[in-house]
């Protein structure tokens, strides 16, 4: 995207004017990894691009119509989607007073919803009427649905607290003992606990995964193991 395209890309943002662009109806369809936190913010370059787009995030289209610039349009419709990526809520913005020569613009906006989700693949496509008689415009993007990143604090990072930071996804929040009000600790790789024939017991007191025991070697203190299958 060129640095006067670029200025278009505000997120979430109508522009008011000085950056209007007609659409390219014979955009070639190319990959875009842009990803942000909140999902992301296309203008009239973008069409025929592909966007990952994370589960539960938004997809904001930014176009304009109307007016004596470029090619002025009627209001931009969408023509193809699917009943579960769903229509947008659009939102239109006429111009200040001053630049009164400049085109409408529209805001369609996407919140990828429950019935969406990661691994699918969703075209949509938007069309204007030309209002001069020339072609009719059209816009298309492709949304592919990836899982949203994982929230949490990451292995290696500071859990609990006074914030009571919680830690990511498969991980456990190790604290040292004893545990005060407000403790802070490490987030550590959860232990499911040690294999079949893999060592148990011992001055660690090494656990054994679920359906397994540990056979001890002797009775004495600290005494080591291997983990066998659960007796009945």
């Amino acid at each position: 995207m060129n640095f006067r395209a670029a200025l278009c890309l505000l997120p979430f943002a109508l522009i008011a004017g000085g950056c209007a662009a007609e659409v390219d109806d014979n955009a070639s369809d190319s990959e875009d990894l842009t990803k942000t936190a909140t999902g992301v913010s296309l203008d009239s370059t973008d069409s025929g691009k592909t966007f990952y787009i994370e589960e539960g995030k938004k997809v904001v289209v930014n176009l304009y119509y109307g007016g004596f610039t470029a090619t002025p349009v009627s209001k931009w419709e969408v023509t193809s989607t699917d009943r579960s990526f769903g229509y947008p809520k659009i939102t239109t913005k006429a111009p200040p007073a001053h630049t009164a020569d400049l085109p409408m613009s529209e805001k369609l906006e996407w919140k990828i919803g429950p019935l969406v989700h990661a691994g699918e693949t969703h075209k949509v496509t938007l069309t204007a009427k030309s209002i001069s008689g020339g072609r009719d415009k059209t816009f298309t993007f492709t949304a592919k649905i990836i899982k949203a990143a994982a929230t949490g604090a990451a292995e290696g990072k500071m859990c609990g607290g006074f914030a009571g930071i919680r830690c990511a996804e498969g991980l456990d929040c190790i604290m040292a003992e004893p545990i005060h009000p407000d403790e802070a600790g490490t987030c550590r790789a959860r232990f499911v606990g040690a294999g079949l024939g893999k060592m148990c017991g011992g001055i660690a007191g090494i656990r054994c995964a679920d359906g397994l025991e540990c056979e001890l070697s002797g009775h004495f203190p600290d005494a080591s193991g291997k983990c066998v299958t659960e007796r009945l």
